[in-house]
This record gives C-alpha cells, sequence and structure tokens, in this order.
C-alpha cells in the first residue's frame, strides 16, 4: 500500500510531513490524507515524492519492488527537522 511506504519512508529519513508538503508543493493535509490512506497522491505528485525522498519510483508502484532503492535525485538529501 502506497500509503505505508510514504508512511515508512517519512519515518525513516526523518522528515516531517509538513517539510515534505512544503517541498513537493502540496499542504500538510495532504500528505496527512495520504498518510492515512484516505487519498492516493496523483502520479506528478509521487514522483515528486519519490524524487524528494531518493527512492524508485517503482517501490511504490510494483508490489514486486520490497526495498526503496537509494537515487540520486538531485535534489538536496532530506535531513532532520
Amino acid at each position: 500500500m502506497i500509503s505505508a511506504k510514504i508512511k515508512e519512508l517519512i519515518e525513516n529519513r526523518k522528515v516531517s510531513q509538513t517539510k515534505l508538503a512544503k517541498h513537493i508543493g502540496i499542504t500538510p493535509g495532504c500528505v496527512s490524507n495520504y498518510l492515512k490512506g484516505r487519498r492516493k497522491p496523483d502520479f506528478a505528485t509521487l514522483i515528486k515524492i519519490a524524487l524528494y525522498l531518493q527512492v524508485d519510483l517503482n517501490y511504490f508502484v510494483n508490489d514486486d519492488f520490497d526495498e526503496p532503492f537509494s537515487r540520486n535525485s538531485g535534489l538536496p538529501p532530506p535531513q532532520s527537522p
């Protein structure tokens, strides 16, 4: 489930919902809805999330990818608040 994967990644990388939201251009409420499974991010937003969290997009959309793969997105790495 996409919501569980996003939640796991932001917890492991110690990124706040607010920081993720600000960086990808959505509201913290949208991130909260994604994490609670109330809504799913559209594909463009999912790409932004993957780039920011430095994981392969397939981690979210392909059930065969169990582990997020690091990638060099060209974006600054997430940092602790």
